[in-house]
């Protein structure tokens, strides 16, 4: 992997944290001028998934199970 690989991958992710704070799509590459652009923008706009703002009510239970060929 080279330096410009290492760049897409982090701006890949970069545009993940935007969306998922933002609620809108993201366009690549990101512009100097985003505000999710450094680290520091990143850390005054994107939501902090560690504070707890809803709850959860009438969450529906949910099984996982798993197929046949999984299970021998």
């Amino acid at each position: 992997m080279d330096g410009q690989s290492g760049r897409n991958t982090l701006e890949l992710i970069v545009g993940i944290y935007k969306s998922a704070s933002t609620g809108e799509k993201v366009v690549f590459p990101l512009g100097a001028e985003d505000a999710f652009y450094t680290r520091e923008g990143i850390m005054q706009h994107a939501v902090h998934f560690y504070e707890k703002k809803t709850t959860v009510e009438n969450f529906e239970d949910s099984s996982i199970t798993l197929g046949s060929k999984l299970n021998s």
